[in-house]
């Protein structure tokens, strides 16, 4: 909209807001959350994980809103609303005027019932004014009933309206609410953004993000999952835009008076909660399609609208494969999906319209694989919430884990489905259950089932034990209830509660009832009994495998985490699978027994003898580890070096994710079974098993970057990668699959990060093309940082100066500028990398807080300067009056001791926070880091070094596995019956 139209709009929309007196309810401003750090410890996933939906909140932001400081210690009950009052309908009209801190105007008629006698209704509001003289209750025969008395309840985000007569439960009633709101700047509620299209004209664009307790930032109303009912919405809109919501649209009308607007009458919706109510207004353009009765759209700006094509023709394939799945169909006539430039998450289930962030919609000739993966993976995590979350919802955010867990494990079962090239259920293990159990292991685990009591704990339930954690025990009870009995079960269940609410004992009775029919669940237990043991506690269990003589063996479990003092009370039931040497179905996952939580160990017979293997919890099925008795691990280390082939991927990366997080948590006292079981490397060519050992070995890599014992670790992982490096090498090849093209980026990075020669020619290669062409898009864009810094670490102090000046001269938020700011820290000369901090200081008006970032990260990583940075800042007064700024962000000090090692850096942070105004839990996250570095070194350090001292230099390890067995006796474990013998 033109500055000139905006003023003419403003003008009257004033002059409308003076017709209406309005008192006025106080409520104070929410404001985004505090980042917790509860994912940061996880970035070395970041190629991995496809989790679509983080918690998106300010790193630097110290102080959350009073209101919602508040909410933390109000007990439970204050936060729920009574159940007396039952909607069945809102009918809301809105008139948005859409100009930078703007307001809107409302109306809401809310037809409800209650189930006694009463004179009180109580709902949510916040940040709305509402005047109480046009405040009313109308019976059926149209008689008023006044509202006697509004009484704010802040700390609850509630109002509570008293009558003057009583409301009886045999009749209906409507309530009549006229308000005044906010459109918000933060992604929060009602929110606006603007940006300048392609005629240079700004155009404004508002939309919804209601969950999870936003709705009552738009219209007073009953904000719970629980209270569903239906939606009838008008909206007034500029004319020269369009409004989208849930629901196709009606009829348009004229807005009489307002000539510049007009009214938009949705159709009614289907019953559903506040949160997944959505509209948006913008001129954006659309592509359209339809399939099978049902309309399709994806509306972006302008200029990317086409860039939505693989949305558009993605999205039916998705739906239908649900409708198919679920046996139940799509309840509306369209589907649209919107690209939001500002939009928090990257996507959001809204009923009927979609809504996304820009970013992640838009696909284009230079896309890579990964790009195509990760916008493939959300849009199937938002079409499956159209069941799982819309169609029945979850009853209280304490089982939201239905909802997204659902989502997140049916979209990648849906892309192997629908794109079987992708192989998505092998990237489920490393990109959502891997990461679960490394954030599970930890202190900072919590249930996925818990008492929510407040607003913030309702955000918090959004994280990532509740998306992947949740998915990976999904994918748990579909290995052992079997494909066909749990899909028939969650049929049932969907069917049952269609348009209605659920809670988790729901879904465990219909479970329960199909396992026992089909016989794939003991009959002495139920789903329900099994599952609490997994929701209902934190962490998850090892299962540890002991082999003795006579072909039996002990089996039994432990909790795993990471705690100094672990809890040893909390068992669980688990489904394991036994495949030993010989077995017909080496790739079998149902259940052969059922660990108990009653008894901590049991005794199995029919097994092999040693040396012969014998695996547990096949493609980790059940989500546990599994921990064996030496000679045990290295007879599957013997099958991996004589045919690894005879193991499924998901196996193989599974024993070497197993062996490397039960190294770190002191399951196993040395890296001999790690390092034994990774020497079959250099034989491996499926990427699963090669994406979880760079994960692991990028943190081996990174803390004895600055030991001696350095060497011989790249050593190693150069003859184990020698082979790698040849098959996924420059010039990129196009495969034959979209996983191998997805790994091929990572396979390059990862022979590039450990210097193989090959890698750095090509590297070199590429840096010589753009020095020769000035250009620095003859280089792939995925590999810019790594050709630059390879630049930067051959050339000498001329070459520096000018990439320097470079950077300097770029626009500030430039990919390109901050690939030139992370390759300058590169230097091998220590008098530039020094001089590069200071320049960096000098110019941090025009770098802003992620030019720096970028500089302290860059020198921070580079083992000649890991301590540079930390020496120049840890004494504030002196740093302040070199450079003329201070304190620094949190962010800033935090990469500058990210790889501190030494007690001596320790005693020195202390001192540098006890004079700091850093808040408490910013000191706790720096001290954090430089004392796990110390520990981990003190730890592994030593264990590690001797290994190396033994098989340096890695010619020849444990030779012995590579004899041939004997062939197996006619008693072959294909006939073994394994039996329990007791617990």
């Amino acid at each position: 909209m033109k500055s000139s139209k905006f003023a003419e709009v403003v003008a009257k929309s004033i002059l409308f807001l003076q017709l209406i007196s309005l008192c006025s309810c106080n409520y104070v401003e929410d404001e985004e959350l505090e980042d917790s750090d509860l994912f940061k410890r996880l970035q070395k996933y970041q190629d991995l994980d496809l989790h679509h939906k983080p918690l998106m909140v300010n790193s630097d932001s110290e102080n959350s809103s009073k209101s919602r400081d508040d909410l933390g210690t109000v007990a439970r009950e204050t936060v729920r609303l009574p159940t007396h009052v039952v909607p069945l309908h809102y009918h809301i009209s809105l008139q948005v005027y859409q100009f930078k801190n703007g307001s809107f105007l409302g109306h809401v008629d809310l037809d409800f019932r209650v189930l006694n006698n009463t004179r009180t209704i109580v709902m949510h509001a916040m940040e709305l004014t509402m005047p109480q003289h046009l405040m009313k209750v109308t019976d059926v025969e149209n008689n008023t009933i006044k509202i006697s008395q509004v009484t704010e309840m802040a700390k609850s985000q509630m109002i509570n309206l008293t009558t003057d007569t009583t409301l009886k439960p045999d009749l209906n009633y409507t309530l009549t609410i006229h308000f005044q709101g906010k459109i918000r700047d933060d992604g929060h509620g009602l929110y606006y953004f603007s940006y300048v299209d392609s005629s240079e004209t700004t155009r404004m664009v508002v939309s919804t993000q209601l969950q999870a307790t936003d709705a009552r930032y738009v219209f007073p109303c009953l904000d719970e999952p629980s209270f569903k009912t239906r939606f009838s919405l008008r909206l007034a809109r500029p004319v020269n835009s369009t409004a989208l919501s849930n629901t196709p649209l009606s009829v348009t009308a004229p807005f009489l008076g307002f000539p510049e607007y007009e009214w938009d009458i949705f159709q009614t919706t289907v019953l559903m909660p506040t949160y997944l109510l959505a509209f948006v207004i913008s001129q954006f353009k659309s592509l359209t399609k339809k399939v099978n009765g049902v309309e399709y759209k994806v509306f972006m700006k302008d200029e990317h609208y086409l860039d939505g094509q693989y949305t558009l023709d993605q999205t039916p394939k998705f739906l239908q494969y649900f409708q198919n799945f679920y046996n139940l169909p799509y309840p509306f006539t369209k589907l649209d999906s919107v690209g939001l430039e500002k939009m928090r998450a990257a996507g959001m289930e809204n009923w009927g319209l979609i809504t996304y962030n820009e970013g992640a919609l838009r696909i284009t000739n230079s896309s890579t694989p990964r790009n195509l993966l990760a916008t493939s993976t959300l849009i199937a995590h938002e079409v499956a919430h159209q069941w799982f979350g819309n169609l029945v919802t979850a009853a209280w955010w304490s089982d939201i884990w239905l909802n997204e867990g659902f989502a997140t494990y049916m979209s990648l079962k849906s892309i192997q489905a629908v794109e079987p090239e992708w192989e998505a259920m092998k990237l489920f293990i490393s990109g959502h259950q891997m990461t679960a159990m490394e954030l599970d292991q930890t202190q900072m685990s919590t249930p996925i089932v818990k008492n929510v009591s407040s607003i913030i704990e309702i955000e918090k339930t959004f994280n990532r034990i509740t998306y992947n954690k949740g998915a990976s025990l999904i994918r748990m009870m579909d290995h052992f209830l079997t494909e066909e009995t749990f899909q028939r079960g969650i049929r049932n269940y969907l069917n049952e509660h269609k348009y209605s609410n659920a809670h988790q004992d729901d879904l465990w009775w219909h479970l329960t009832k199909v396992g026992q029919e089909d016989y794939t669940l003991p009959s002495d237990v139920t789903v329900k009994e099994i599952m609490d043991t997994w929701t209902l506690q934190k962490h998850y269990p090892v299962i540890n495998l002991v082999r003795h003589p006579n072909g039996s063996c002990t089996v039994s479990q432990k909790q795993l985490s990471d705690s100094d003092n672990p809890d040893t009370s909390g068992l669980w039931w688990i489904p394991v699978s036994v495949v030993t040497e010989g077995s017909i179905d080496v790739a079998a996952t149902t259940a052969t027994i059922w660990l108990p939580p009653s008894s901590k160990e049991m005794f199995v017979a029919g097994l092999p003898n040693l040396p012969r293997w014998v695996l547990l919890n096949n493609q980790q099925a059940a989500y546990a580890r599994v921990n064996y008795d030496y000679a045990s691990w290295m007879a599957i280390a013997r099958q991996l070096k004589q045919n690894h082939t005879v193991f499924p991927p998901i196996t193989r990366a599974q024993l070497l994710d197993d062996a490397y997080h039960l190294f770190g948590l002191g399951e196993l006292d040395s890296p001999d079974v790690l390092f034994t079981l990774m020497s079959y490397l250099s034989n491996e060519e499926e990427y699963l098993p090669w994406l979880i050992t760079m994960k692991n070995m990028e943190e081996v890599h990174n803390q004895l970057l600055f030991q001696p014992e350095f060497f011989e670790l790249k050593t190693y992982l150069l003859k184990l990668s020698e082979k790698l490096y040849h098959q996924f090498g420059f010039p990129r090849n196009t495969y034959a699959s979209q996983h191998q093209n997805l790994f091929s980026l990572r396979a390059q990075k990862w022979a590039c990060t450990i210097q193989q020669t090959e890698c750095v020619d090509d590297l070199i290669g590429f840096f010589n093309d753009f020095q020769n062409r000035k250009d620095i898009r003859v280089v792939p864009s995925y590999l810019r940082t790594s050709v630059l810094c390879t630049g930067v670490k051959e050339g000498n102090s001329s070459l520096w100066q000018s990439l320097w000046t470079d950077a300097l001269a770029i626009r500030f938020d430039s990919r390109n500028r901050y690939a030139l700011l992370n390759a300058l820290g590169c230097s091998k000369e220590p008098w530039t990398l020094k001089r590069y901090l200071h320049e960096g200081f000098k110019n941090h008006e025009n770098l802003g807080t992620p030019g720096l970032y970028s500089i302290i990260n860059s020198v921070s990583k580079n083992p000649i300067s890991y301590d540079y940075a930390w020496d120049l800042i840890k004494n504030a007064t002196k740093f302040k009056e070199r450079f003329g700024f201070g304190p620094l962000k949190p962010s800033i000090v935090k990469v500058a001791v990210r790889n501190l090692n030494r007690e001596r850096h320790y005693q020195e942070l202390e001192q540098f926070l006890a004079e700091s105004e850093y808040s408490e839990s910013q000191q706790k996250k720096f001290k954090n880091v430089v004392s796990y570095n110390i520990k981990w070194l003190q730890r592994f350090h030593k264990p590690i070094s001797s290994w190396f001292s033994q098989y340096y230099p890695f010619n020849d390890i444990k030779a012995d596995l590579l004899r041939p067995m004997p062939r197996m006796s006619s008693r072959s474990p294909r006939t073994m019956k394994i039996t329990l013998i007791r617990s």
